[in-house]
């Protein structure tokens, strides 16, 4: 069989076969994402499609890897060799009929499929094909566009919405909190469910008063927090196991955990968070 450099329209076959299946992935997606952001978003919300897409392009990069090194390692240990063509290099089929038929040549009779050899996927760089997001941007937008999702605005509050969508929760527990001062001088503080969890947009310290309340009542991100310590005697008298968080734009958070080993796992916690 020809090689790419010796044979144009083999080059532009294989080609024709990657934006296929591109294409077909892409459309899969935006259906997809269609449906879960109709599905799990109130009417009000709308939903940035470029985050899930980052997402899931990283992810299709790091599981076809996977899945490419494991059918050529099966492909050996079904009789091929490490120097054989069939393993070592790769051809670009003839014809996109021909690269095609290969998911259908996968079969007892065919062991040593063509398409799965590591050279020629070095020379590609699996990071290149993040640089291809531009193609599925295009596919998602316009898909969307067709199953009428009137909701997608692109917009500011929108992104600020997806950053907060929690994906994992660190830690949780019960502790109070300082809102303020009573009319006569006195701390006032409040019981609530400390909450740190991991969003889109990045690790997030929420406060829910009363403590079984579904939305928080304030949040964090933990990026913005510039300084997490215990507080002194002095600055807390009546309070022990206290700790103070300061953020950007002069905001401060000062919180007392249930014991000394809860409020340094808060504080260790809250610190890894910060990088």
């Amino acid at each position: 069989m020809a090689s790419p450099d010796g044979n144009e329209e083999n080059i532009i076959n294989w080609v024709d076969f990657c934006e296929k299946h591109a294409k077909t992935a892409a459309t899969n997606f935006a259906k997809s994402f269609v449906c879960y952001a109709s599905s799990h978003t109130p009417s009000s919300s709308t939903w940035e499609h470029k985050e899930f897409l980052s997402k899931f392009i990283d992810s299709f990069v790091e599981h076809f890897e996977n899945e490419l090194l494991t059918l050529q390692d099966r492909a050996i240990a079904n009789g091929a060799s490490a120097s054989d063509p069939e393993v070592n290099g790769f051809h670009p089929p003839g014809s996109t009929r021909e690269g095609a038929d290969f998911f259908d040549q996968n079969g007892p009779d065919n062991k040593s499929p063509k398409l799965f050899q590591r050279p020629f996927f070095r020379r590609l760089s699996f990071k290149a094909l993040k640089k291809g997001k531009g193609f599925f941007y295009r596919q998602v937008s316009d898909e969307a566009d067709g199953n009428g999702a009137k909701s997608m605005k692109f917009d500011k509050s929108s992104k600020t919405r997806l950053a907060k969508i929690v994906v994992e929760c660190r830690k949780e527990g019960i502790v109070n909190y300082m809102i303020g001062e009573n009319p006569d001088g006195t701390q006032k503080w409040e019981k609530c469910r400390l909450a740190l969890v991991k969003t889109v947009g990045g690790y997030m310290l929420e406060f829910y008063s009363p403590p079984k309340s579904v939305k928080p009542k304030s949040g964090v991100f933990c990026f913005l927090i510039t300084e997490a310590r215990e507080t002194s005697t002095l600055e807390m008298p009546d309070h022990e196991n206290t700790f103070v968080l300061k953020a950007e734009n002069n905001m401060e958070y000062v919180i007392e955990a249930q014991d000394s080993n809860d409020m340094r796992s808060w504080l260790a916690t809250v610190k890894y968070c910060m990088r």
